[in-house]
């Protein structure tokens, strides 16, 4: 998806968007907006209006925020009534990002959306408590290198 915008309390966005760069590169780098405590909601909304202004109306745009009833989703949800090509999701993690990240937009917003929220469904599953000593490691290798990594030399 080409067309994301990330908005979250301090510099989340900044630090989850080079984290994406990191991983899949240039193909889909999201916009990253900030707000800070002294941001009131005009501003930020002001800052997301424009930030809106720069992408297709008929294009589908991603708009992630970092926590579901914050400031910064209260501010993403006030922008539907202008942007009926938006989809907002929030409870930012880098694993979902990536996955709209790399997610081809089919040009249509409802498709998009059961697409994302597919996404989101499979996000939820990954959130887990690992080395717990009640689990055995081969619990962790269902298709992830994550426990290889966490044995490698590059921690």
């Amino acid at each position: 998806m080409k067309n994301i915008i990330i908005l979250t309390h301090g510099e989340f966005s900044k630090g989850i968007t080079q984290s994406c760069r990191m991983i899949i590169g240039e193909a889909a780098i999201p916009l990253a907006l900030s707000i800070q405590p002294d941001s009131s909601a005009d501003m930020v909304n002001s800052m997301l209006e424009n930030a809106l202004c720069h992408y297709p109306k008929d294009e589908t745009i991603v708009l992630l925020t970092d926590i579901p009833g914050g400031s910064t989703t209260r501010s993403a949800l006030s922008m539907l009534n202008t942007h009926t090509n938006l989809i907002i999701v929030s409870g930012l993690n880098l694993g979902l990002l990536l996955e709209i990240a790399v997610l081809e937009s089919t040009g249509d917003l409802m498709e998009d959306r059961s697409l994302i929220e597919e996404i989101i469904a499979d996000s939820r599953t990954t959130i887990q408590i690992v080395g717990d000593s009640t689990i055995s490691s081969s619990d962790y290798s269902t298709g992830s290198d994550s426990l290889a990594f966490a044995d490698s030399d590059e921690l």
